[in-house]
């Protein structure tokens, strides 16, 4: 079937040909796939049904994304406190030697600091 458009200004004749040209079509497709678009997109049946549709995606991925992030702070969790407490083994483990050590030698005592948390080397 045959449409006859009117009163187009020259301006969106020249927009309407850029696109045309950018998707190596003619005017006639380019209008063709814009008129067949616009009517799909403003169909009864789409618009009722898509804002809920949408909805129930982005809600979908957000309890995933809540899923997956709360479990990367899970193991961010689980990994600060197997520092820490390895940090404190070390501490009990070489405290004693570094303190009677470190009374001898300037790096001991560095050394030392660092387990302390007093450290001004870094």
């Amino acid at each position: 079937m045959d449409i006859n458009i009117k009163n187009i200004s020259p301006e969106t004749v020249k927009k309407i040909d850029e696109l045309a040209k950018k998707e190596t079509i003619s005017r006639n497709a380019i209008l063709i796939k814009i008129i067949e678009m616009y009517v799909a997109c403003n169909e009864k049946v789409l618009s009722k049904y898509l804002p809920s549709i949408i909805r129930s995606l982005v809600t979908d991925e957000l309890e995933r994304l809540e899923i997956g992030s709360n479990s990367a702070i899970n193991n961010i969790y689980l990994s600060s406190k197997k520092m820490f407490e390895t940090a404190n083994k070390i501490d009990n483990i070489l405290a004693p030697t570094l303190e009677k050590e470190a009374q001898n030698s300037e790096e001991f005592s560095d050394i030392l600091d660092v387990l302390k948390g007093n450290d001004t080397i870094y």
